[in-house]
């Protein structure tokens, strides 16, 4: 299943480090930190300051008095959430909001969950293991950045090639022979028409073993 549009809350771990959190709040109080934590994504951020709508809404075994206690002390000892009028309603922020929640209403994930199907995923994987061999000899280490480039760079070869991942890695061995600069799989993505014109020449069949693409 694709992971879009999923609402989450990042729990960091410093928290758990924070003697704030772990020395200074009791039980009650740490629950309800983050259950706020969570109202706030549930409600971009402005949950209702409204001690009785909160344990009715969590179903919480403690008293409304309680849980007001709990509200102005946690906004004393974290200084990053505030009461504020919103639409003539007094609300709970959070000033660092963003930094805590995906990007409501956009896409979240791996990029291989977010580009295609599971079998287009295995054939994305087949172009980039063949292009790290060509080019690392299997000795590259990609970061996230790198993969969700690659797998950008294999969907519109995917397009271009109507599907056909033969063609695809033919593709990548030829541009490895072409002297480019720091070339990658967008390089082959760019110069598709030149490879399909060279393709059908006399010159590339010579050449075609060369390419060593398996």
């Amino acid at each position: 299943m694709p992971y879009k549009n999923v609402h989450y809350i990042k729990l960091m771990l410093e928290l758990l480090d924070d003697p704030r959190f772990i020395k200074e709040c009791n039980d009650s109080q740490k629950l309800d930190y983050i259950l706020w934590l969570c109202m706030a994504g549930l409600t971009q951020n402005n949950s209702p300051n409204d001690p009785k709508w909160f344990k009715t809404r969590f179903n919480l075994n403690k008293e409304t008095a309680e849980i007001e206690v709990n509200i102005r002390f946690l906004k004393t000892l974290f200084p990053k959430m505030f009461f504020q009028r919103y639409k003539n309603k007094d609300v709970i922020k959070f000033s660092n909001f963003k930094k805590l929640h995906n990007p409501i209403g956009k896409s979240q994930g791996t990029p291989r969950e977010i580009l295609g199907s599971s079998q287009n995923i295995i054939e994305y994987n087949r172009i980039i293991i063949e292009y790290n061999r060509i080019k690392y000899s299997n000795k590259a280490h990609f970061t996230s950045s790198d993969y969700k480039r690659f797998y950008k760079a294999c969907k519109n070869l995917f397009i271009k090639a109507s599907k056909n991942t033969s063609l695809i890695l033919e593709c990548v061995g030829w541009v490895s022979k072409q002297g480019y600069t720091d070339w990658t799989l967008e390089t082959c993505f760019k110069k598709w028409d030149d490879f399909i014109l060279q393709r059908g020449s006399e010159s590339y069949r010579k050449l075609k073993d060369k390419y060593d693409v398996k």
